[in-house]
């Protein structure tokens, strides 16, 4: 492999032949010296190739440092494999010793889902054109099958993933006051409090949300968490999940609602989704559908905490060099989305709206 048969961005040759090597060695899987690498996506918390040997073709996915913080490899795992053996996610092949390196089955799917079906805004337009007339039923059919999962051994409730983010926050927010910034930085980290200042204002319109989600709730299922476009396949007309690292026993409406703020949904299709997954739902109390605002709110608040996290991650790392880096992103880029989730949760908030 060398670097002229690597296609798109930046891509760390040395580390990823270190890891097909491992792969080699583990496995038995032989990669010759036409080994092509071709980058699939970036995302905010790992990076995904398209290993091409030959006939063989799989994904490596390498994983940013930055996540290790708040995200347990080992249920990253559990969960994955959950899923994989219903058919709802892509086979594990391979895990490295320091589970910063996964590989799994190649799936070859139609038109990007996140080409077609993610949404412009945080809401549908009742009047936007259907991009997609069958989206709703095989989201629904994605829906069902992982809520029939058994139950994994992680289990994060609504209140308990609120209070981590805090935690997380609270020690973030000291270790920068306990740092030696440069004038260079300075103006950034005051930029981050008062942001962290910003919302904690929101404390008491997140319980609220999350006393009212609960109200409706009868016992968890398995939840993926972050089922955006962005981390789905679409191919022979079913939706397969990727990326696991949030999956864990929460909420049946956290799901739900995720779906619903980041894809690219008529209202009827919308309508019609809530319509096919209340009714095969068992672990809900009756009128759940009256928590969808509240617990949507949730989802970008719970979002903004985590992108202001990860900028404090990054402002911590900005002095160290760049192969130590723990984010794939700037501060500033982080603050760009902490203020766009923030500004979303506000707006569908129930307590917020007049």
């Amino acid at each position: 492999m060398s670097h002229s048969e690597v296609q798109g961005i930046a891509v760390n040759v040395s580390t990823v032949a270190a890891y097909l090597k491992q792969i080699t060695h583990t496995m038995g899987v032989r990669f010759s010296q036409h080994t092509q690498v071709f980058r699939l996506s970036e995302g905010l918390s790992n990076l995904n190739y398209l290993i091409k040997d030959g006939e063989q073709a799989f994904v490596l996915r390498l994983n940013h440092k930055g996540s290790d913080g708040f995200v347990s490899r080992e249920h990253e795992l559990n969960c994955w494999q959950l899923a994989a053996q219903a058919k709802l996610a892509p086979k594990i092949l391979f895990v490295s010793e320091d589970r910063q390196c996964y590989l799994s089955e190649f799936i070859v799917t139609d038109k990007p889902w996140s080409q077609q079906m993610t949404a412009s805004q945080s809401h549908a337009d009742a009047t936007q054109h259907t991009l997609c007339p069958d989206a709703e039923q095989r989201l629904a059919d994605l829906l069902l099958g992982l809520q029939s999962l058994p139950l994994p051994a992680n289990h994060m409730g609504l209140t308990g993933q609120w209070q981590h983010y805090l935690q997380q926050l609270a020690l973030a927010n000291d270790a920068l006051k306990a740092s030696s910034p440069s004038s260079d930085t300075l103006g950034e980290q005051q930029r981050w409090c008062r942001r962290w200042h910003r919302l904690n204002e929101y404390e008491q319109v997140v319980r609220q949300a999350i006393s009212l989600s609960d109200s409706y709730l009868i016992r968890p299922q398995f939840c993926h968490r972050d089922l955006t476009p962005h981390n789905l396949l679409h191919a022979d007309g079913r939706l397969f999940c990727i990326d696991f690292e949030y999956a864990c026993a929460s909420h049946p409406l956290f799901d739900l609602a995720v779906i619903l703020q980041t894809h690219n949904l008529s209202s009827m299709q919308q309508q019609r989704l809530c319509d096919i997954y209340f009714a095969q739902q068992s672990n809900l109390k009756p009128n759940a559908a009256n928590a969808m605002t509240s617990i949507s709110s949730l989802y970008w608040f719970y979002s903004a905490a985590w992108a202001l996290l990860m900028a404090a991650q990054s402002l911590a790392a900005e002095n160290k060099p760049v192969t130590q880096a723990l984010t794939p992103y700037q501060a500033n880029d982080y603050f760009t989305w902490f203020d766009d989730y923030l500004e979303k949760a506000i707006d569908i908030s129930p307590s917020q709206q007049k």
